[in-house]
């Protein structure tokens, strides 16, 4: 059993869904996920939809230890309409197919499998969903400067651009992707000599530079070359969510372009690929 604080759970279910919009509508890049506890803490670990372009790693507050049982949740967003309808503490259970959501006064049972398919139209189930994920974040290893990337090869990809800052100040850069109703879903993070900076929406209804203002430091000392790259994945939405200290880490992948983490402190990241070609 885990014990959890129901707007806790709530506002850690509404990043690990990762809304963005695509073609005018809104549309969840992730759609279930297992809740896995660790020591005073649960942890969700999953990939988006198209198991590419995007990995997320969010945890947050709980009574419960490594070994208690996990809870699936086949459905986040029936999930979150639960939960509006319970408050305070919360005991999570799992047995068999199903998960109880009990709280002072109400109990809920909803169905709830790791062999239920992690997304409609897709065959793998929600445990080979999260296993998959889970090898995938091992590549991922943190030491004194940060964040390096680790092959199955055993290849390290260090960061060869790194920025910190706070999750206002991307909110407020990101969000302008929203002004006039663009919602292009596209955040172009740009470094010249000018400074390090986001480029969102168009000129038709309104292009906005916000210039970071935040420390910039590089991997290599010699390090000038300007670039830019162009990330999807309804970041706006993310950080609508956060506060606090965030580090953006900037990979180059041979053959696939730049990549990039978003460091959100406790271990909890975000990987997300550019867009090739822009």
């Amino acid at each position: 059993m885990i014990t959890i604080d129901c707007d806790t759970l709530r506002i850690l279910l509404e990043k690990v869904r990762r809304p963005q919009t695509i073609a005018g509508k809104q549309q969840d890049q992730i759609h279930s996920c297992i809740l896995t506890p660790e020591h005073n803490k649960v942890k969700v670990v999953s990939l988006v939809k198209d198991g590419v372009t995007s990995l997320n790693r969010f945890t947050c507050f709980a009574t419960c230890k490594v070994g208690d049982k996990e809870i699936p949740i086949t459905n986040i967003k029936d999930f979150l309409g639960i939960l509006k309808y319970h408050g305070g503490s919360l005991s999570l259970s799992s047995v068999g197919d199903k998960v109880k959501i009990k709280s002072k006064s109400k109990q809920t049972t909803i169905t709830g499998s790791t062999k239920a398919t992690a997304y409609p139209h897709n065959p793998a189930t929600l445990m080979e969903w999260t296993t998959k994920s889970l090898a995938i974040s091992r590549s991922f290893v943190k030491d004194d400067s940060g964040y390096n990337y680790v092959s199955k090869t055993n290849e390290t990809i260090k960061p060869f651009f790194k920025h910190m800052t706070d999750g206002n100040t991307l909110f407020e850069a990101l969000r302008c992707d929203s002004m006039n109703g663009q919602k292009f879903n596209r955040y172009t993070f740009i470094f010249s000599s000018s400074g390090f900076s986001v480029k969102t929406g168009k000129e038709l209804k309104g292009q906005t530079i916000y210039k970071l203002q935040s420390n910039t430091t590089y991997t290599e000392d010699d390090y000038t070359q300007e670039w830019e790259a162009t990330f999807e994945g309804g970041l706006e939405n993310l950080f609508s969510h956060m506060n606090g200290s965030v580090t953006l880490y900037f990979y180059q992948f041979p053959e696939q372009g730049i990549k990039m983490l978003i460091d959100l402190g406790s271990e909890d990241y975000v990987f997300q690929a550019s867009i090739i070609g822009e």
